[in-house]
């Protein structure tokens, strides 16, 4: 696979989503507490090519998945931008983790994909040939149109879910852990199929996974998220055998076989922060065995890997 040009196609540029909420009655009146902010993605700035994987990685909890669903405009910013061909809007698709929850149980296959194809403009007459051709093309059939969604497996149901995100003709698909919730034997099944389409049409992905293993299979290139911040990106095969940052280095430690190093897992000590009250500073300094007194006083800044180009890490030790 190969990107089309160097010209991003998706870009976010300072981009932040809080969730606000206010505490009980009890709580406000017993405890003084007040409106409570999550700041579940706090100044990304990322890029995706034309054609491109790009693969997000991190902790359960870190923002993955909202700032996913940001980018295709399921949550509205609370600052920043979504750049879509170098327009201020959210575009693209989106692939769920739950191809349980995903799909509207009372609806049919033909209404799933009729629903998509009639936002896009598809006349009546012509929705079920496009329909049959999108089952095909995720390797399902005809005779799987009017079935609902309880009648299929799991892989099969994400295939459909699959279906769905290419009835739009998007040009950028997020996929939020696409095959976490398969079996292994169907999970190579989804992913060779959205590799064979991204070399059929040259779709781009955002591909967020907890799995190294798939993001290291599957991606072009790789950032990291902490706390609600990236904390290193950079060329797949770069950033997994030359990590950078503490944060990193300890979660590839986890699957040595694709390091170049043999050493022990790295065990963090600590305490993981709030999304509520983060501390001031390098977020990952609660945690990190590296901590410096600048790292409490000030926030690092993006330092380039010395000979590997592309490849930047949050980190006031390389600094």
């Amino acid at each position: 696979m190969s990107m089309r040009d160097n010209v991003p196609l998706v870009q976010t540029v300072g981009l932040r989503r809080y969730f606000f909420s206010k505490p009980g009655f009890l709580a406000r009146t017993l405890a003084g507490q007040r409106e409570r902010t999550t700041k579940a993605v706090d100044g990304v700035d990322l890029f995706i090519h034309e054609g491109e994987t790009l693969g997000l990685v991190g902790e359960s909890g870190c923002g993955k998945s909202t700032l996913g669903r940001v980018i295709v405009g399921l949550y509205p910013p609370t600052a920043g931008q979504v750049l879509y061909e170098g327009r201020a809007e959210p575009g693209g698709q989106m692939i769920f983790q739950n191809p349980y929850a995903s799909l509207n149980p009372r609806h049919t296959v033909r209404q799933i994909l009729g629903f998509c194809l009639e936002k896009r403009g598809v006349p009546l007459e012509d929705r079920e040939s496009e329909s049959v051709r999108l089952l095909e093309r995720v390797g399902l059939t005809a005779l799987h149109l009017d079935q609902y969604p309880r009648q299929f497996s799991g892989g099969q149901r994400q295939r459909i879910g699959v279906a769905r995100a290419l009835a739009m003709r998007p040009r950028f698909i997020v996929a939020d852990e696409p095959v976490s919730a398969l079996d292994v034997s169907v999970q190579a099944q989804i992913l060779n199929l959205l590799e064979g389409l991204q070399e059929e049409t040259g779709v781009s992905f955002l591909l967020i996974s907890h799995d190294l293993a798939v993001v290291h299979h599957m991606s072009h290139r790789v950032a990291v998220m902490y706390l609600g911040k990236i904390v290193e990106t950079g060329r797949t095969e770069s950033l997994f055998e030359n990590p950078a940052h503490p944060y990193t280095q300890a979660l590839l430690s986890a699957i040595p076989r694709l390091g170049k190093t043999k050493s022990a897992r790295i065990r963090l000590q600590g305490t993981v922060p709030s999304a509520v009250d983060p501390p001031p500073g390098c977020r990952f300094q609660t945690r990190c065995p590296h901590k410096m007194d600048v790292c409490v006083e000030m926030e690092p800044r993006p330092v380039g890997v010395k000979g590997d180009p592309g490849h930047v890490v949050w980190c006031h030790l390389r600094a």
